[in-house]
């Protein structure tokens, strides 16, 4: 265990955004509208924060807690832009912050932060038709990233997608061995790792491993979001042992750094 004069500064966050869906009556095309839900990761977030003060005691300094949303009086867009200059302020108390979604459409909030992104996905969550157009499609799970790029929110160069099965997407489609070292920001959807892993029980995944994030695990990750999260799919913990090592690594980076 390191003891240091200066700890480094976790957030520990949940982010508590779902969506509602309503279809036009137009096929495919249909809108999603988020809304607040209740916390769903009280029990992930508490025991990393248990594993990780034991790892490093002294050294850190966490705070662990659910994202203030309830911004009343709101369009669902304009609720977005609302919680991300929130967001923003809350992350830039820290050197790192761990957050968490039950809905990859509270990733939205990452962009607003300074750096390089790797997105880690199965889809690419651009998905608007030019019949959605015509309605100003709502920011949602399926098209946060295509509003990334409509409010300017981030320069697209500095996003990196891992795993796309299903595009479009925003910024550049890469493989695991074009993977950068100067990433600021992980996007996750736990989707996006083969089925070994069992971080999620649903019907599709993309192939992603775990030892691909490896080398991007630098001191300048600041940021590290984990979506799509639910307790009943991970009855063994697996996404739980999995957070914890990406957070010791990063935490033991920045550690080292310091010294």
């Amino acid at each position: 265990m390191i003891n240091i004069k200066k700890p480094i500064k976790v957030g520990l966050i949940e982010i508590p955004i779902s969506t509602l869906e309503e279809y036009s009556g137009e096929g495919e095309d249909y809108l999603k509208y988020p809304i607040i839900s209740w916390a769903r990761t009280g029990e992930l977030r508490s025991n990393l924060e248990k594993r990780l003060k034991s790892s490093f005691g002294a050294s850190i300094n966490m705070k662990n807690y659910v994202l203030d949303v309830s911004y009343r009086g709101k369009t669902e867009n304009s609720l977005f832009q609302e919680m991300g200059k929130n967001f923003k302020k809350k992350a830039e108390e820290y050197d790192l912050t761990l957050s968490f979604g039950e809905n990859h459409s509270a990733a939205y909030l990452l962009y607003f932060l300074p750096g390089k992104v790797l997105r880690i996905d199965c889809h690419g969550d651009a998905f608007v038709s030019e019949n959605m157009k015509k309605y100003d499609p709502l920011l949602n799970y399926a098209t946060y990233m295509y509003h990334v790029k409509k409010n300017k929110i981030k320069n697209t160069k500095l996003i990196d997608n891992l795993g796309i099965k299903y595009p479009p997407t925003i910024g550049n489609s890469i493989k695991a061995n074009e993977l950068a070292k100067n990433y600021s920001i992980l996007d996750i959807d736990l989707d996006a790792f083969e089925k070994k892993y069992h971080f999620q029980w649903i019907h599709d995944n993309s192939n992603v491993k775990v030892t691909n994030l490896r080398d991007v695990l630098t001191e300048n990750i600041n940021q590290i979001g984990i979506f799509e999260y639910r307790q009943e799919d991970d009855p063994y913990k697996n996404v739980e042992k999995f957070t914890y090592k990406l957070a010791e690594i990063a935490i033991a980076k920045k550690l080292e750094k310091l010294h």
